[in-house]
């Protein structure tokens, strides 16, 4: 673990020193990194909620989903505001199934989805602070 910290320690420290924009790349791409590795165990499960368990999909449905997500993230872009894709489409989902009828929808996965939503914010910003500090502290 000692030679890992001390190499990344290293490579951090010649990209901020050859090219400022070099280190912006190496947090960004470790970043990513953690995105992606954060998505390949739970990828499947968030697809088949949003696709199966919220309501039925049809490819119409599918369609007029899409698209009003698209219109909300375009105008939210369009205002600077800042939105979660994710929470836009499923709700999109979930307002196209309403379009067939108010039971169409299992609001119960909808009702989980919301809470877990509301407790990510709280959870990642203390998640965050905690790494920082951790980080700061071993280099």
């Amino acid at each position: 673990a000692g030679i890992i910290r001390h190499g990344a320690k290293v490579l951090y420290a010649l990209c901020e020193a050859t090219v400022p924009r070099i280190g912006v790349m190496v947090r960004k791409a470790y970043g990513g990194g953690n995105l992606g590795m954060g998505i390949i165990p739970g990828g499947w499960k968030i697809i088949n909620t949003v696709s199966k368990k919220i309501t039925r999909i049809e490819p119409a449905s599918g369609f007029i989903a899409d698209f009003s997500s698209a219109l909300v993230i375009s105008g939210a872009t369009f205002l600077g505001l800042p939105v979660s894709t994710t929470h836009i489409t499923s709700m999109s989902i979930a307002g196209t199934g309403t379009s067939k009828g108010f039971t169409a929808v299992n609001w119960y996965t909808v009702l989980k989805l919301i809470l877990v939503w509301s407790t990510t914010l709280p959870v990642t910003v203390f998640l965050g602070a905690i790494t920082t500090k951790l980080i700061f502290f071993i280099f």
